[in-house]
């Protein structure tokens, strides 16, 4: 009899995250400052094959670049790196990853930054 080898269940109740990317691009009391991020969160966790997608304000774009921070191994809890699309993108690999949000208006322009704050955490 050949040994078999435990494959982990696939998550058969994935959740769908939407996470909106906000940027204040004029001083806003109350809210924040030019260039103040209101969203993404510090920290989204997530389960292996959960989908989740980024939203943009209209006339901006945005680009996600992750690493890994927990030494996983793996550089993006995704099978894509970056992301710069809103559609739905599925936690393939585990741990804990931070990226790079960068916002820029239709003419390509830097709005703002985030470098490496915001967390994904992937877990079974």
């Amino acid at each position: 009899m050949q040994p078999t080898t435990a494959v982990p269940a696939k998550n058969t109740n994935p959740d769908h995250v939407a996470v909106p990317i906000q940027l204040e691009t004029t001083d806003n009391p109350g809210k924040g400052r030019k260039g103040t991020f209101t969203s993404p969160p510090a920290k989204i966790s997530l389960k292996q094959y959960d989908e989740i997608k980024w939203q943009i304000t209209g006339g901006q774009t945005f680009e996600l670049n992750f690493s890994s921070y927990s030494g996983s191994g793996e550089s993006s809890p995704f099978a894509d790196n970056p992301i710069t699309d809103s559609e739905f993108h599925t936690a393939v690999n585990e741990g804990l990853f931070h990226y790079t949000v960068t916002v820029k208006d239709a003419g390509g322009n830097e709005l703002g930054t985030i470098a490496h704050c915001p967390e994904v955490g992937v877990t079974r």
